[in-house]
């Protein structure tokens, strides 16, 4: 054969293998963008079909899914997690404050602790003597004696400094002063005998001794820790012996006693002095000699009685005032306005 009929042969191949090819692609369906052409089915099908765990092309997509167009996972309420709401309180707590740490939590959190900043303050603190409500009970001083012993010139009373009450208690026998012993034993004391006090019977006993020593003016007596009993007239100190009522003068001093002597539980002497001005002034009285040192002017006149109570130092006055007495200065600050004309007052036997 020729060169020319060999090259006659081919094109007529070609033809015809193109014109076979064309009538196949013309023979099928047009498919759509997410589709394509199944030649064994002569079917569109979806991009990605499973059959027997594979496609089209033979390749495992056991673990695709079909999501189809934009998917959203599925927040089922089961699923959701869980908020993480603290530590469970107790009942009827908003909090758990305890800035004290004396065990119970703040009113403010629903607790029963008045005052979450000072331990001293809380349903367990012990009730105390003073303007505090320590055991957080809306009440102060409560299941304890706050009081101390006060007369005027014709009866014995109790004061209460705090809730500012008194109780009449009976009659005195014309007494100066009155003061408390560590036993608990109340001595009262005229110009010339001394007297204990029964509670039970609200009766008075003279000791069977005067004082032995003509005090004339004598109007304060103070005991202290160690049972000694001191008595000013005047400008004198003096010494009570309560076992016999027996007297005997210690010194003299640059004052003139205005109506009480007083010792704290430090074993501190003091007196209230009017020699120099229209008020009274504290003076710190020297035990040993009987010499005093001015502290200073209190500001208040007549004060007749003066108590050693709770670690601080109150005055009782003719007019009826209730003063607290600063040791250091002498300043005094009126606390409350009895009715009373007070002549005397006695420490409590604890200070």
């Amino acid at each position: 054969m020729s060169r020319k009929s060999v090259w006659f042969v081919v094109v007529l191949l070609t033809f015809q293998m193109l014109g076979c090819g064309s009538d196949e692609a013309g023979a099928g369906p047009e498919c759509g963008l997410d589709e394509r052409y199944n030649p064994i089915l002569d079917a569109c099908e979806p991009a990605r079909t499973l059959m027997n765990n594979t496609d089209d092309m033979g390749e495992d997509v056991s673990d695709e899914v079909d999501m189809g167009e934009n998917p959203e996972p599925d927040m089922s309420q089961s699923d959701m997690p869980e908020e993480d709401s603290g530590p469970d309180l107790p009942d009827g707590l908003t909090c758990l404050t305890d800035l004290d740490g004396d065990g119970h939590y703040a009113i403010e959190c629903g607790g029963d602790d008045c005052d979450d900043t000072n331990r001293s303050r809380s349903p367990s603190a012990t009730e105390l003597c003073d303007r505090i409500d320590n055991d957080c009970n809306d009440e102060i001083n409560d299941g304890i004696d706050c009081s101390f012993y006060a007369h005027s010139n014709t009866k014995l009373y109790r004061i209460d400094p705090f809730k500012f009450t008194t109780q009449e208690l009976g009659s005195v026998p014309g007494l100066f002063d009155i003061d408390t012993h560590p036993d608990g034993t109340l001595y009262g004391l005229t110009s010339s005998q001394l007297y204990t006090y029964d509670p039970q019977s609200s009766m008075w006993t003279a000791f069977p001794n005067e004082l032995g020593v003509n005090l004339g003016t004598a109007n304060g007596m103070a005991i202290d820790e160690d049972g000694t009993a001191y008595v000013t007239g005047g400008n004198t100190l003096y010494t009570v012996d309560l076992t016999n009522g027996s007297a005997t003068a210690v010194g003299s001093g640059n004052y003139n006693s205005s109506g009480d002597t007083v010792i704290t539980k430090q074993g501190v002497l003091y007196m209230t002095s009017s020699r120099t001005l229209n008020t009274d002034t504290l003076v710190l009285v020297e035990g040993s000699d009987g010499s005093g040192d001015l502290v200073g002017a209190t500001n208040h006149r007549g004060i007749w009685g003066l108590t050693a109570a709770w670690g601080d130092v109150y005055g009782l006055t003719e007019d009826g005032e209730l003063i607290a007495i600063d040791s250091q200065t002498g300043a005094s600050t009126l606390i409350h306005q009895f009715g009373i004309s007070f002549y005397g007052a006695a420490s409590t036997p604890n200070r």
